[in-house]
């Protein structure tokens, strides 16, 4: 498979509306999780909940109008910002976008009578107001589907069919998530310490963010990024719970180091999925393990952003190249010690260093998983 290049990152959340300023939060320790209270429990719930007084005035900003759920006006906003840096028009019949999402705007509902309802009129109104060529491609699948949308766009591209593909992952915290994941007793009263001794489940966040791919180099000066390689593992172990021997996350990291040729210690950091729950942490670090990269630093950044779902896998993509770019480790927020049966190697301080590739992974219900490399070139 043909390697392709990233062209520009958006990423809009409770931390800011663009990666730069996602990026320098964190850097700075900032943590877009808080208590918020829901009508389905008498308890507040830990959650990322992108404030819409702020998300109203930056889609006016930008020019967007007329009736859109909130979920719309992220998706809007982030997708706005990208089309500014293409290097070719949005309506070209060369460029495809993809949307990834877990829900969509679930939560809506309730307020209409069939889901034909929800989900066409949001993808359709943004499809319209940007004048798309193509007719959008729509990934669902647990919480790879980010993931996932790079590695088909990649080889949309590496097959020809578009030089250029839009990923924008999106997702919303809703009372149908939040009431699912609890039910599992999955969620965390507290802050989401991913892999730590104290971890006590995750914590759901919003997001909604976009990776522009092209099949050529951008034009731009300076370093850039390039997806060299992903991979998809379905290890069909159980509906909701992850292999206890890491199968899937193992088989597909063997497949993208297969496939590049990269070492285990040319790696420079794993930006892991860590959703803070039990069996999820322990499936990674077994994986890690086996593939031989427990000495590898990593993080994960659900203690930023909570797990954003179908955003996730895009939002700590572009932020896992912004730390390649800047050279600059992103630390586990709350790590204090090791919950893990294996050895970790967690990134504890925003260190520098001069960098060259990391690796982004994802897990969901279902049994999947899914790896890519990036390298900067």
């Amino acid at each position: 498979m043909s390697v392709c290049y990233v062209h520009t990152t958006n990423i809009v959340s409770n931390l800011g509306f663009t990666t730069a300023e996602n990026f320098k939060a964190v850097l700075e320790g900032r943590s877009g999780l808080d208590m918020h209270a829901f009508d389905f429990d008498t308890q507040p719930f830990c959650t990322s909940v992108i404030d819409e007084t702020k998300l109203d005035e930056a889609f006016t900003a930008v020019g967007g109008e007329g009736e859109y759920t909130k979920l719309g006006k992220m998706i809007f906003l982030s997708v706005e910002s990208v089309r500014h840096e293409l290097e070719t028009d949005i309506s070209s019949p060369d460029l495809l976008w993809i949307l990834c999402t877990t829900k969509a705007d679930i939560n809506a509902l309730a307020d209409v009578d069939t889901e034909d309802e929800v989900l066409y009129p949001l993808v359709h109104k943004i499809e319209d107001h940007f004048s798309l060529y193509h007719k959008p491609m729509i990934i669902s699948n647990a919480c790879i589907s980010g993931l996932q949308g790079l590695i088909a766009a990649q080889r949309l591209i590496s097959e020809g069919a578009y030089r250029y593909v839009i990923i924008t992952g999106a997702d919303l915290v809703s009372t149908f998530t939040l009431s699912g994941f609890n039910a599992f007793k999955a969620t965390s009263n507290d802050y989401c310490r991913p892999f730590d001794q104290a971890r006590a489940g995750i914590n759901l966040g919003e997001a909604a963010a976009t990776i522009v791919l092209g099949k050529e180099p951008p034009l731009r000066k300076g370093d850039k990024i390039r997806l060299t390689a992903g991979a998809i593992c379905n290890d069909a172990t159980h509906i909701s719970a992850p292999s206890r021997t890491g199968e899937g996350l193992y088989n597909a990291i063997q497949q993208v180091l297969a496939a590049t040729g990269a070492e285990q210690d040319s790696i420079d950091f794993i930006s892991a999925h860590g959703t803070a729950t039990i069996y999820n942490d322990e499936m990674e670090a077994c994986a890690f393990f086996r593939a031989g990269l427990d000495n590898v630093p990593m993080h994960s950044l659900k203690s930023y952003f909570g797990h954003t779902l179908g955003a996730a896998g895009v939002l700590e993509s572009a932020m896992a190249m912004e730390s390649l770019l800047e050279n600059t480790f992103i630390p586990m927020k709350w790590f204090e010690n090791s919950g893990v049966t294996h050895h970790i190697s967690p990134i504890l301080y925003p260190a520098t260093q001069q960098m060259q590739r990391c690796l982004k992974t994802s897990s969901g219900f279902g049994g999947n998983n899914a790896v890519v490399l990036f390298e900067k070139c």
